[in-house]
């Protein structure tokens, strides 16, 4: 065989390995995408849940508002729980929208800054929208019981009173623990963490990186 025969059949052989070599990380980073899609449907359905909570907070609480204007601390109740609900709607709204913006044909460091986006923006607003329920049981406990003709406040004040006060130790004590104590990084990230659908589809991505790391 001439050298140049050699030389042609090295670099045919080369093509063919490079386009196998394309093929299979095409192949693999394609089940791993459908992976990290399966685990954003899961995350979609329990925000729809949450969104459906809100909804029904909005409808609720805002007619239970507006029917006891007259009386302060029903009027207080309803309305509180009125704007609440709009929060979460607008934090669920905002969660579908960065879902539907990751775009599986961009480079993967993309999807990974696009996904970082959206685990930033879902454990920054879980802790808003979770945390307040230390305290917001207790106007959903007096717009609740005022549906049944019985008023909380009025009858049982100190239970109010002391729902309120402990509610707000909880949140001093949770924020606390949470960003004051100096814990080690891994068990502060472990407490800040509530997102198994987002870690899932984080280790996708970096699965795919090590795999198209030379």
């Amino acid at each position: 065989m001439e050298l140049d025969d050699m030389k042609l059949a090295w670099q045919t052989l080369g093509a063919r390995l490079d386009a196998q070599n394309a093929l299979n990380f095409h192949l693999f980073k394609e089940s791993r995408l459908d992976k990290m899609r399966a685990r954003l449907r899961l995350l979609s359905w329990g925000q729809a849940a949450v969104l459906a909570f809100g909804i029904v907070c909005v409808l609720c609480a805002g007619s239970f508002w507006f029917d006891h204007l007259a009386t302060p601390h029903l009027f207080v109740a309803g309305l509180v729980m009125h704007l609440y609900g709009i929060a979460v709607i607008g934090v669920v709204a905002r969660t579908f929208v960065l879902i539907a913006q990751i775009d599986y044909a961009a480079p993967v460091l993309s999807i990974e800054q696009q996904l970082t986006r959206l685990h930033t923006h879902y454990m920054r607003t879980g802790w808003y929208i979770g945390l307040p329920w230390l305290l917001l049981w207790v106007p959903a406990d007096i717009v609740v019981c005022a549906w049944f003709g019985f008023d909380l406040y009025v009858n049982l004040p100190k239970l109010v009173y002391y729902g309120l006060a402990s509610g707000l130790i909880g949140l001093i004590v949770v924020y606390a623990t949470v960003y004051w104590i100096p814990w080690p990084a891994s068990i502060a990230n472990a407490v800040r963490s509530r997102s198994a659908s987002l870690d899932g589809a984080k280790q996708f991505l970096d699965e795919i990186a090590k795999f198209e790391q030379p």
